[in-house]
């Protein structure tokens, strides 16, 4: 299909420049980092609604970032709640440093400990939620392009396929991807 435009590469590059960006505004950051603050305070006083609401602010984000580099939605449900249930244990030595950064941080060495027991397994098949409203050609081309994304970030060596995901698709700063 590209290679009926010309220039393979540039059709390419672009297909998976559209990529990011959808999975990028399918992963702004619903709450003010005041607020997300605020919450973190009430949670590590052990407000249970407040930590609810950390959990609905960032999960989303979390288990895509988690679906991404392990690949298999059931074992990324299993990574996300591990996670969580790590997260409210360790509250109290959060360092109120960047609530984000510490999650992550947690989704990342329990997604590290998970693969080191297993074998990953790695299954792209699963649909990518794309927005209602557009029609099913670009519904198509947008989960091609998803899908060559994915790909392309499972070839790397997994450190730099992390960080590639945490820079630009989770939209972390270069600090909190060090």
């Amino acid at each position: 299909m590209t290679e009926a435009y010309g220039n393979h590469t540039t059709i390419e590059t672009f297909s998976i420049s559209v990529a990011l960006s959808i999975i990028r505004a399918m992963s702004k950051p619903t709450i003010s980092p005041e607020d997300l603050e605020n919450l973190v305070e009430k949670a590590r006083n052990g407000d249970v609604r407040a930590f609810g609401k950390l959990y609905d602010a960032l999960v989303v984000r979390m288990y895509r970032f988690i679906y991404a580099t392990i690949g298999n939605s059931e074992d990324a449900q299993d990574i996300a709640s591990e996670t969580w249930k790590s997260v409210w244990l360790h509250l109290p030595q959060y360092k109120r440093d960047n609530f984000t950064a510490y999650v992550f941080r947690i989704a990342y060495t329990t997604t590290i400990s998970f693969i080191r027991k297993q074998k990953p397994v790695y299954s792209l098949d699963e649909a990518v939620h794309i927005h209602a409203g557009v029609s099913i050609e670009e519904k198509m081309i947008r989960k091609e392009a998803v899908h060559t994304v994915l790909q392309k970030l499972k070839q790397l060596p997994s450190l730099y396929g992390e960080i590639i995901l945490l820079r630009y698709i989770e939209g972390f700063s270069v600090a909190q991807t060090a």
